[in-house]
């Protein structure tokens, strides 16, 4: 993991080491579900029973760019067949958000988001040479309501309220897809050739350059769009118009997690499925989510884990630190592992005054449609899901 670290550092000029590793290590192949943010925000994701590690990843993080607060919700499903698929999962969402963060902080968000997922591109393409591509799905809102949505792939962001039908909002990156762009009479070959559901293009493949990535970046308003489900493949796959029944009748995030989790591995679990469900994006943009909330800090949740970051940032600013010979990575960003429990242990002084709790629930095999609690439980916040200031 160590290598992988130094290598991204190199290429990407500085990428948070404490996200890294956590996408890099951690318990992935333990399914998880959780809820936060008053409710109004639920996550998951499981291995599912036909595979025998899970190549998804996810992250939230909310941290301060410029003068302004982003939350942002990313998903990324490494390639099936890709000798690294996890590790271009992991590269491209601790990248993504750390490019987010020491940016181009005032620039529009459509332009941000354009720039972090071109270097993202970039980055896992150099480091993994072509041995490992993903998928890129992710939601990024601002405490005024402005929400953009981008994706590369086939994981998929839909609209979703509680009683009402899913409507996708971005478009898969698959061979049937891009043949729809042109004078094609007879597109039965697709079928033929078993080329359906392909991917078309994916997140550090080889023979491509960033600059030909086709960014697909959408506007969302919140006032018309309350909510969002942002999911892998493993999701939907297996049964879509279960899929949609079962997201019309969940009443929650947390339901619609756990539920649709439990269908993919119901329908025989054939592929990993990760789930990140926004009941509100104006609340997900809005609230505190308590911890290291300050310039240069950042609060995140990876798995199960709540991250208080602000260790590998330093007061000389976050511009100066896209440098990888200034800032080298941080031997505080150590993590801890025994046969039943794992602690990240913070070195910022915020972080040391965080309550950590522990439970010793030995792992399942797959998700319980009642699940009520997560696996792990490493930081609690008692100032969390509430109004930012």
């Amino acid at each position: 993991m160590m290598d992988t670290l130094k290598e991204v550092m190199r290429a990407a000029g500085w990428v948070s080491s404490t996200l890294l590793s956590e996408l890099l290590g951690g318990r992935w192949e333990t399914p998880v579900t959780k809820s936060i943010l008053d409710d109004k925000v639920a996550f998951g994701t499981q291995t599912g029973l036909a595979r025998r590690r899970n190549e998804d990843r996810f992250a939230l993080a909310r941290f301060r760019a410029g003068q302004r607060w982003l939350s942002v919700a990313v998903v990324c499903d490494g390639v099936g067949g890709s000798q690294q698929g996890d590790e271009a999962a992991a590269i491209a969402v601790s990248q993504l958000i750390s490019e987010l963060m020491v940016g181009h902080t005032n620039s529009d968000l459509y332009q941000e988001l354009d720039r972090a997922i071109r270097a993202v591109d970039a980055t896992v393409s150099r480091v993994l040479k072509g041995r490992g591509a993903t998928t890129l799905s992710v939601v990024i809102v601002d405490p005024a309501g402005s929400c953009f949505i981008a994706n590369v792939g086939d994981s998929r962001i839909y609209s979703w309220t509680p009683g009402a039908v899913l409507e996708q909002l971005t478009l898969d990156d698959t061979i049937e897809n891009e043949l729809r762009g042109y004078d094609i009479r007879d597109a039965s070959f697709v079928d033929a050739r078993g080329i359906r559901g392909h991917l078309s293009q994916a997140i550090g493949e080889p023979g491509r350059s960033p600059e030909d990535l086709k960014v697909n970046i959408k506007a969302v308003d919140t006032s018309v769009i309350s909510g969002l489900v942002i999911g892998s493949d493993g999701l939907w796959k297996v049964c879509e118009p279960a899929f949609h029944v079962l997201a019309v009748n969940a009443q929650t995030a947390i339901e619609i997690a756990r539920r649709s989790l439990a269908m993919s591995g119901w329908f025989g679990g054939l592929d990993n499925a990760t789930i990140i469900a926004i009941a509100s994006l104006k609340s997900f943009g809005a609230y505190s989510w308590g911890g290291s909330e300050r310039a240069g800090g950042y609060v995140a949740w990876v798995h199960d884990n709540k991250i208080l970051g602000a260790d590998d940032l330093d007061g000389a600013g976050r511009q100066a630190l896209r440098s990888p010979a200034e800032k080298p990575i941080s031997d505080n960003n150590r993590i801890s592992e025994t046969a039943d429990k794992k602690v990240v242990k913070r070195q910022s002084a915020s972080s040391k005054r965080k309550k950590k709790t522990t439970t010793d629930r030995k792992p399942v095999a797959q998700l319980r449609l009642l699940e009520s609690s997560p696996l792990l439980e490493v930081s609690t916040d008692d100032n969390e899901g509430q109004p930012e200031d």
